[in-house]
């Protein structure tokens, strides 16, 4: 469990670290990817619903510390979308590109979905032109190859509950 951790903590790290960097000096037309929502639902998808449910609780906290936005939404947004992407973990073949896009492009929209309700559902103003959704699920679908390739490093490398490392690791 601790060496599991540890690679998720660096995998996080690395995420922050190209987050700041794409928001700082790649943010195209108002529009970034949104890497840890990516590694999430590529994590969840290796790792199961339980460890979707928290890593997206975790990641959820920490979108919530940087976001304006009404405070503990996007804490239950990717809790969810983790938990649903934990679920189909082993369901389908997830290198396949037409299933990373399915995914990829599911969570963007579930997540812009979620926090349109959220703003509805407290009387806060959420209103993200169309542009801005489709930039940011095209980003997202092009970074994916990669960040999906990550997350399945650090699946393999993250030890199992039963003591051994990923597949072929053991």
């Amino acid at each position: 469990m601790k060496n599991k951790f540890i690679i998720y903590a660096v995998a996080y790290a690395g995420l922050i670290a190209l987050s700041g960097f794409f928001a700082i000096y790649m943010k195209f037309l108002g529009a970034s990817p949104e890497f840890f929502l990516i590694f999430l639902a590529a994590a969840s998808l290796g790792e199961g619903p339980r460890f979707g449910a928290a890593f997206g609780f975790v990641s959820g906290i920490f979108a919530d510390f940087v976001s304006v936005f009404l405070p503990g939404s996007q804490c239950l947004i990717y809790t969810t979308v983790g938990y649903l992407c934990g679920i189909l973990s082993g369901k389908f073949y997830v290198n396949s590109a037409q299933n990373r896009i399915l995914v990829t492009l599911s969570a963007t929209v579930f997540v812009r979905a979620a926090l349109w309700l959220a703003a509805e559902t407290f009387g806060m103003r959420y209103s993200p032109s169309f542009r801005s959704i489709a930039l940011t699920a095209i980003y997202n679908v092009a970074s994916s190859p990669f960040i999906f390739a990550a997350a399945a490093l650090a699946v393999r490398l993250a030890p199992r509950r039963h003591g051994k490392a990923g597949p072929g690791h053991g």
